[in-house]
């Protein structure tokens, strides 16, 4: 995994690379391998069947947790390190705990898989929305125009609205029009 360095008021701030679309927040992945740690040695020294399903719900819990808030790399991590210290130190090395790791696994990476997809479809919603917000005052602006020109009766009425028209979609503080004499085509 290669990180690159990306400047931010002076400080060099990690960035995940060609992993970014999967990472989304890695400040927050040390918090979640520390809390998978703790809670994988507070029950290290139990009895095996003591608290039956308890320390495994947890590692899925946070392997889960961790996929959801920062993407499916950090659940797989998270599930990767947890079941591994659950193996060991919970389940002592029994080989039918190896299957709970691997649930763990399949359960983080889907739920950042479902996760950055709903992300994107926000995302995508929201830009949506901004751009039907610019088309409907487009179209407000041009049902404005097109009501003041099919009541303009002359010209210069008709000169006004498209004066006017051009000013507000331009956010313009003055404007002019001119216009060609038909008499004489070399006057203005």
């Amino acid at each position: 995994m290669s990180a690159t360095p990306s400047p931010s008021r002076g400080r060099r701030r990690w960035t995940p690379g060609i992993l970014a679309p999967w990472i989304w927040n890695p400040r927050w992945i040390p918090g979640f391998v520390l809390l998978q740690v703790a809670a994988m040695l507070a029950f290290a020294e139990r009895v095996p069947g003591t608290f039956e399903g308890v320390p495994g719900g947890i590692g899925v819990l946070l392997a889960v947790a961790s996929a959801l808030v920062c993407g499916p790399v950090a659940g797989t991590l998270v599930a990767l390190i947890g079941g591994g210290l659950f193996v060991g130190l919970v389940a002592d090395l029994r080989a039918e705990s190896w299957i709970a790791v691997v649930i763990w696994v399949f359960a983080s990476v889907g739920t950042g898989v479902i996760a950055g997809r709903l992300r994107e479809a926000d995302r995508q919603r929201v830009a949506a929305m901004s751009r039907e917000r610019l088309a409907a005052g487009r179209l407000h602006r041009l049902q404005a125009v097109t009501g003041a020109l099919a009541g303009a009766m002359t010209a210069e009425e008709v000169a006004r609205v498209t004066v006017g028209a051009a000013m507000s979609a331009l956010a313009a503080d003055s404007a002019g029009l001119t216009v060609r004499d038909d008499g004489d085509l070399s006057t203005l």
